[in-house]
């Protein structure tokens, strides 16, 4: 599972204008995604899209029954996507350059 990874990225990133949120994919179905929070130990957000409605925003689709985690997004402050990648996927370094990159961008 890649959740200590993002876990960790919220830890990294807090306080820095950076929040890391996942968004459950799950429908209504809530107690999936609280035991996953809870056996996980996990601190980043978890967002619930019952409708799809937060997801096909951004991805232009919903596809219910994936992944809650499987589409990462780094959204800037003006709402609009600045990277989008498949994770599992994208190597965490790569990741973890992005995310910089939008801080910096963030701040001009």
């Amino acid at each position: 599972s890649k959740l200590p990874f993002i876990e960790e990225l919220n830890k990294k990133f807090q306080n820095k204008e950076i929040e890391v949120l996942a968004v459950s994919q799950l429908g209504n179905d809530r107690k999936t995604v609280e035991d996953v929070i809870c056996k996980n130990n996990l601190s980043v957000g978890f967002l619930y899209d019952p409708s799809g409605e937060a997801t096909t925003l951004y991805t232009g689709g919903y596809n219910p029954g994936t992944c809650p985690l499987k589409n990462i997004y780094l959204i800037n402050k003006a709402g609009e996507i600045s990277f989008a990648s498949h994770f599992p996927g994208i190597p965490e370094e790569e990741l973890t350059k992005q995310i910089n990159k939008l801080m910096k961008g963030n701040q001009q």
